[in-house]
């Protein structure tokens, strides 16, 4: 069975910063989502798993063969491959078929070919499929984002990995690309582990785990399932850390009642010893026995405090990581409705007899040497 297994995975940094720890987990044929904020080390945990990178302790076994795709290894097909053909790499054998088809009878250009004669015309509807230029020689640097991305997943799913490991693959693709990269997913036959934030993606998958500073969780289900889970967690924890709050402002009020009354039966012990009624000795064998029993009692509910304190703060930590992230960039003001101005101007490249002098207002357009310029600001 294809697996990848994980046995207390930690990872340390040369300064001694810890970024996660004790990670035990198994993946296996089903498409996992791995999701989590920025930084958390989503990469770096798949660079360990691909076995790139090495653990501070712990391991990971694996049983099958993996491919990778890496976020910003799409990014270097240019500069490592110089044609499509390259880096799919039959540029040798596409070339020998051109010089055989120009009547080429070198021995070894039909090794090359063996008996591969349609592979042009193969390659060709490959390339017709992904959205990409029929010219396999065509170079890697002209194509855009998109295109790299569907040709180095294209290359991933037709090769023989049984394993395969996508490092936000929908970071260049269109909603054509993504429903691209989705059936894929549907068809391969292997186990695939899915580091992604986009929930057009995350919708397709079997379960997800998510990394955070507390370590790795596992939700069952496709991103709405995880959302629902999510939701449920947050709730818990709201309720929970109300509690905790009451619970502490209950023994704060607790311990000032203890305080006050300590102090009232400490002002009317000095009373009855002015009144004489009492013996002295009597007097300060109870005084002492006061103080220990009352600092007794007060040094229980401070260790008490403490500990209650901490579990709140913990339960702060824990909702701080699971509530959604938001931007708020508040309210724009319109400071002027003037926009642009333009007085007195003269253009090197355009004969023009008089100066250019114009201005533009909030919301106007205007057309001025056959080009259009809208100005629509979001007031």
């Amino acid at each position: 069975m294809t697996s990848i297994n994980a046995q207390a995975l930690t990872y340390r940094f040369d300064n001694g910063n810890t970024l996660f720890s004790n990670l035990n987990f198994t993946l296996d044929d089903k498409i996992t989502g791995l999701v989590g904020r920025n930084g958390v080390g989503k990469s770096l945990l798949a660079s360990l798993l691909t076995g790139e990178k090495m653990p501070y302790s712990g391991s990971v076994t694996t049983f099958c063969r993996v491919g990778w795709l890496r976020q910003v290894g799409v990014e270097e097909i240019p500069t490592l491959y110089e044609t499509v053909s390259d880096f799919l790499g039959v540029r040798h054998r596409l070339e020998a078929l051109t010089r055989i088809t120009a009547g080429g009878c070198d021995p070894h250009d039909f090794e090359l070919i063996d008996d591969n004669w349609q592979l042009q015309a193969n390659l060709e509807q490959q390339l017709q499929t992904l959205g990409l230029p029929l010219d396999p020689f065509l170079r890697c640097d002209v194509l855009s984002g998109g295109q790299l991305t569907r040709l180095a997943l294209h290359q991933l799913f037709q090769s023989n990995y049984d394993y395969l490991i996508l490092d936000e693959p929908g970071n260049h693709l269109d909603e054509q690309g993504k429903n691209w990269l989705i059936e894929q997913m549907m068809h391969f036959n292997g186990g695939i582990l899915i580091i992604s934030h986009d929930r057009d993606i995350l919708g397709n998958v079997d379960d997800i785990l998510e990394l955070n500073t507390l370590g790795l969780h596992h939700y069952g289900g496709a991103y709405e399932v995880y959302a629902k889970q999510r939701a449920s967690e947050l709730n818990s924890l709201d309720r929970h850390i109300e509690h905790a709050n009451s619970e502490i402002k209950l023994m704060r009020q607790t311990m000032q009642n203890n305080r006050e009354k300590a102090q009232q039966r400490a002002s009317q012990g000095k009373q009855i010893a002015r009144s004489g009624s009492h013996a002295k000795v009597i007097l300060n064998t109870l005084k002492h026995s006061a103080e220990r029993s009352s600092g007794s009692r007060e040094s229980n509910q401070n260790r008490k405090l403490l500990q209650m304190q901490d579990q709140f703060s913990t339960l702060n930590r824990k909702h701080e990581l699971f509530k959604q992230q938001s931007l708020s960039l508040g309210k724009v003001e319109i400071r002027a409705l003037r926009i642009l101005d333009i007085t007195e101007v003269r253009l090197p490249y355009i004969q023009h007899e008089n100066e250019i002098t114009f201005f533009v207002d909030f919301g106007e357009k205007f057309t001025y040497l056959a080009q259009t310029v809208e100005v629509s600001l979001p007031y």
